[in-house]
């Protein structure tokens, strides 16, 4: 076999594991591909007070608070994973939603371990260099619908009338 055929076996073989790689890469390190625009989540009866939702498919947290109901990206700013809330995570086999009531749950990414506050979506700990982004929320015909073309504070509300 001579060096010349050696070293395009040598340049197939890297670009097939290049390739692979990216592949896998683009899984977690690129956002997902999400809804924009105004977007039913539910009822707004489906949340009580310090009630928050992880809505999978939709790669959002939903949240009521005292002050009302405020919506976050579950997308980790660091390399695009979807976060967990506690110790429950979204997969392709469970892509429903996920809830917590009471205590307050814990964001964190699943992929370098960074950590978000639920209540503003500020970063506290991890690779993750910014805070997630907070969406409008409006409540219509006693339905939360959040639009994900306009971002506010993490510490805005809408009060659940």
């Amino acid at each position: 076999m001579s060096d010349r055929d050696n070293t395009l076996r040598r340049r197939t073989f890297l670009g097939v594991v290049g390739a692979a790689g990216a592949a896998t890469t683009v899984g977690c390190g690129a956002e997902p591909a999400m809804m924009t625009g105004p977007t039913d989540v539910g009822a707004a009866t489906e949340w009580s007070a310090r009630t928050w939702k992880l809505l999978c498919a939709q790669n959002l947290i939903v949240g009521r608070d005292d002050s009302g109901f405020y919506a976050l990206s579950a997308v980790c700013t660091h390399q695009g994973c979807t976060l967990n809330m506690d110790s429950s995570a979204c997969s392709t086999t469970m892509p429903g939603t996920l809830s917590a009531t009471g205590a307050l749950p814990r964001l964190s990414c699943p992929c370098h371990a960074s950590t978000f506050n639920i209540q503003n979506g500020a970063r506290v700990s991890g690779e993750a260099q910014r805070d997630l982004p907070a969406y409008k929320v409006t409540l219509t015909a006693g339905r939360v619908i959040v639009d994900r073309a306009v971002t506010v504070a993490g510490t805005a509300r809408t009060a659940a009338t």
